[in-house]
């Protein structure tokens, strides 16, 4: 494990090359984090740069990122049935998994901490900070039917995107509530709570929203458990602050200005079911492609390559009938869970289920540091906006999904930190 102090008989130009290229890999880290959702070319720039430091850091020290464990052997079982998936199947979208997957297996398995956690959660708002202004002027102008961030594109990805850090920021911000904090970091954690939920909200994707909202029970349930008296006051009127404000802005939406939701936070917009019927339909379609590859599926993002005519044409070789009504072709799945399915097949589905479980398994067992870890709030909302808007949209692609793995992998990195930085984590 490399640290701050030289190992016996390490050179001091070695030591100093290190330091300078975690430095490095820091700074590209977090570059690449400002700019996920601004702009496409800076953040590949980033990526690039961060794997070249990452190689070079690792080939000076000797350090490759410790013994491997149970987290590395879920990446690699996500990113292997992708690639199995995609043999004799449809290759389209293969090198997205490996730079969401990929990247953030790397990032795990480098010598951060809560500190360098602190770095990134910064530039992770400080991105959004600027890109929701960007978004938001076509869509004030009626340019745009939604609010979506410039480098993620469709509302429902750009909502979950913001839900993520929605509700990041507010576990961040009661933390701080619970530990007493003031300053300008308090109010510019608060600022972000508040401005992430209104644009959440905003753009009407109500998966999204539900997942925030189930992410932001779990942190304060999370951070608010064994506050007493004072300590415990700070967060419960904190909390309350907040989701005031957000139902304000809810009421204020649906009443004065539906059409900045196209309506859809509206009483009868929001209850109503007509979404479900073609989501049926798509997943009809995903459940047909599944059982003509129920192994290894079609390949990474093959959804989109399947037609009703494909679907009829199979049921009519196994001698069954085909109503073309049952079924929707559409770009993706909208869901997580069917899009492994009849992508990946059932290979790829175990090995989500092993992503999902080790993530969980992790965050249960340390779930006691959650009032003071950063780093366990952001993992912790990561997992639960991952599973929750992964029944109706397909999380754990591009840049939302690059962001949700990311704060696993800092999480686990900061578990094998020097005892000083790790206390920063945990």
């Amino acid at each position: 494990m490399s640290n701050e102090i030289a190992a016996p008989g390490a050179a001091p130009r070695q030591v100093a090359l290190e330091r300078r290229l975690r430095q490095a890999m820091l700074l590209f880290l977090a570059a690449f984090v400002f700019t996920l959702p601004l702009v496409e070319a800076p953040k590949n720039l980033a990526f690039g740069l961060y794997l070249v430091a990452w190689c070079a850091r690792a080939a000076v020290s000797g350090d490759f990122g410790g013994r491997w464990d149970r987290f590395d052997t879920a990446f690699a079982f996500v990113l292997g049935s992708a690639i199995l998936s995609a043999y004799g199947g449809y290759t389209g979208d293969i090198s997205g998994v490996g730079r969401v997957v990929g990247f953030a297996w790397l990032a795990k398995r480098a010598p951060f901490s809560g500190k360098e956690g602190r770095v990134l959660a910064a530039a992770a708002c400080a991105g959004l900070l600027v890109a929701l202004p960007i978004g938001a002027l076509p869509f004030f102008r009626r340019q745009t039917q939604f609010l979506e961030l410039p480098s993620v594109g469709h509302v429902n990805q750009s909502a979950i995107y913001m839900a993520l850090l929605a509700a990041a920021a507010f576990g961040w911000w009661l933390q701080g509530a619970r530990a007493g904090q003031g300053g300008w970091r308090r109010w510019g954690l608060a600022a972000c709570a508040t401005l992430f939920g209104m644009a959440l909200l905003v753009s009407a994707s109500r998966a999204a929203i539900l997942a925030g909202a189930a992410a932001g029970l779990v942190v304060l349930v999370t951070v608010g458990a064994g506050s007493a008296g004072a300590q415990g006051g700070r967060v419960l009127r904190r909390a309350a602050l907040t989701l005031a404000v957000v139902a304000a802005v809810v009421g204020a939406i649906a009443v004065l200005a539906p059409q900045l939701s196209a309506q859809k936070l509206t009483p009868a917009e929001l209850l109503h079911t007509k979404s479900m019927s073609s989501r049926m339909q798509n997943w009809r379609l995903a459940v047909e492609g599944w059982r003509q590859r129920p192994i290894l599926g079609h390949g990474p993002d093959a959804y989109q390559q399947i037609r009703v005519e494909h679907v009829c044409a199979w049921r009519s070789q196994r001698g069954e009938a085909c109503d073309p009504a049952n079924y929707l072709a559409a770009p993706h799945a909208h869901s997580l869970y069917v899009a492994t399915l009849v992508e990946r097949g059932l290979l790829g589905v175990a090995a989500l289920a092993t992503l999902l479980g080790v993530w969980a398994h992790g965050l249960l067992r340390s779930v006691r540091t959650a009032p003071v870890s950063g780093l366990w709030i952001a993992s912790a909302v990561s997992l639960v906006v991952v599973m929750v808007a992964g029944v109706f949209n397909t999380t754990l692609r591009v840049e939302h999904g690059s962001l949700a793995l990311l704060w696993l992998a800092l999480w686990v990195a900061a578990q094998r930190a020097p005892a000083g930085a790790r206390r920063d984590a945990d």
